[in-house]
């Protein structure tokens, strides 16, 4: 994951470990979810359908979550700015 400038940019990867053996891993839309920090925690979320975003000058750090079929949020990566 980057963030340069106003650009993050990010490569998508697939799971490392199952969650649950019961289920096959559900296909990925290709939608992410996009938080931002300019300085009073994480919010503003927005969500992209491709692994690029965006952002606002003033950006201290971002994070980017894959969102599943289901609708639900998957683990957080972050990057600071710089």
């Amino acid at each position: 994951m980057r963030l340069r400038a106003s650009v993050l940019d990010w490569v998508r990867r697939g799971a490392d470990v199952a969650e649950s053996w019961a289920f096959p891993e559900a296909g990925n839309s290709g939608r992410f979810a996009v938080e931002v920090d300019t300085g009073s925690g994480f919010g503003g979320r927005f969500d992209v359908g491709s692994p690029v975003a965006e952002l606002a000058e003033g950006v201290l750090a971002a994070r980017v979550a894959e969102i599943g079929p289901d609708g639900r949020i998957g683990p957080w990566a972050v990057i600071t700015s710089g």
